[in-house]
């Protein structure tokens, strides 16, 4: 976009003060005259750009809904990543997570309990059954044997043999029951009471795990550095999810850059990295070094909206993002123009544009000598709208006529 701002006028001007107003004044003081003279000549293309953070303004809220209890961050704070912005009433959540960690302890008991099996108190007390058991069994066997002795005199009741042979049998199969008992005892929980202990415990970590997830849910905190742009909830208010309440507004405004549109006529002249400033009226003075950081691929519709009346709608535009170096002072939203340097000749001979008149072939200037006016055929490079480089044709300190 080639458009000559009120500052390159300016700038202008004061290069005309300090050499002595010599391109509106000639040697006498008359109008009309311009020394040829040695300068830097840059070629810019100058666009719009507005200020954003680099990381975008975010848009926070809670991943659950319910009441805002408390707001820990106003307008302006600067906060850090993971920092708690604010909390919603969380009674309900921390109650879930209290009620699942005693499952979860519960589980890991039981888990214990099967790896670990029977205490040493326990087996004892199972030896001692055992013990028991087989001395009741050997005495029922012998008073099996003398019934079964006796009855053979006819000293004792056919029914008092069979009770005693009966109670033998009952003896050593509580024996045998006792002995058994010891042995699973000592053995400890099978393998599949095993797996299912520990499954036991996976189920109540998972239901920890949301249960803490949900407390989170009520909780909202700073993804990222940056300063609180825009706080739209107050303690007290309802959140929903759907639709989502936005509650903070965050953005990082130490790393600024300037969303720029390059007019279709001037995309040829921009290239990745290239060096610039931007300004703005409300600065004065102050230039913002930069760089161009990024070049978008497709050309779009204009929406950065100038004061200039000059400036015009219906043409097509290139986004181009301008990193700047210090962006210390600048707001976000703020219009300003950025300069981007594409050519420059330093310490080269010039001539003001006004002095030269441009033919079919050649350019030409009028040197002005005290034998009077010539008309001299000179070659030009580049130019920056007020003056134009001279590669041959004039000498420095010849002066020139100006239109």
């Amino acid at each position: 976009m080639r458009r000559i701002s009120r500052r390159v006028w300016i700038i202008a001007a004061a290069v005309v003060a300090i050499t002595g107003g010599a391109w509106a004044v000639g040697r006498n003081g008359a109008d009309g005259e311009a020394p040829v003279l040695r300068r830097d000549v840059v070629k810019k293309v100058v666009a719009p750009g507005v200020v954003e953070s680099v990381s975008g303004e975010v848009s926070l809220g809670f991943d659950a809904a319910g009441r805002v209890a408390e707001l820990f961050v106003d307008e302006g704070s600067r906060v850090e990543p993971g920092q708690l912005l604010g909390r919603l009433d969380d009674r309900i959540a921390r109650a879930m997570v209290t009620r699942a960690e005693a499952a979860l302890a519960a589980a890991e008991a039981d888990r214990l309990l099967a790896f670990r099996g029977a205490r040493a108190d326990e087996i004892r007390a199972a030896e001692a059954e055992l013990g028991a058991a087989r001395a009741q069994a050997q005495d029922r066997a012998v008073s099996r044997e003398r019934a079964e002795r006796l009855s053979t005199v006819n000293a004792v009741a056919n029914a008092d043999v069979d009770g005693a042979r009966h109670a033998a049998e009952a003896a050593r199969a509580a024996a045998a029951a006792a002995e058994a008992r010891l042995a699973l005892i000592r053995q400890g929980s099978r393998s599949e009471e095993r797996q299912r202990a520990v499954a036991a415990v996976a189920a109540a970590q998972a239901d920890v795990e949301q249960a803490r997830t949900l407390l989170s849910h009520t909780e909202l905190r700073a993804p990222f550095a940056g300063t609180i742009v825009r706080r739209l909830v107050e303690a007290g208010e309802q959140v929903t999810t759907v639709p989502p309440t936005v509650a903070i507004t965050l953005a990082d405004l130490q790393h600024l850059r300037l969303r720029t549109e390059i007019d279709e006529t001037d995309v040829g002249r921009i290239r990745l990295g290239q060096a610039g400033y931007a300004c703005a009226d409300a600065f004065g003075d102050r230039r913002f070094p930069g760089r161009i950081a990024r070049v978008g691929q497709t050309l779009g519709r204009k929406n950065i909206v100038s004061d200039d009346p000059r400036a015009r709608f219906d043409t097509r535009v290139l986004e181009v993002l301008f990193e700047l170096s210090d962006p210390s002072g600048l707001p976000l939203g703020l219009r300003l123009d950025v300069h981007v340097e594409t050519e420059a000749r330093r310490n080269v001979l010039t001539v003001p544009l006004a002095a030269v008149e441009r033919g079919r072939r050649n350019a030409q200037v009028t040197v002005k000598s005290p034998s009077g006016d010539s008309p001299r055929n000179i070659r030009l490079g580049i130019d920056d709208g007020v003056v134009a480089e001279v590669l041959s044709g004039v000498s420095e300190g010849e002066r020139v006529s100006v239109r």
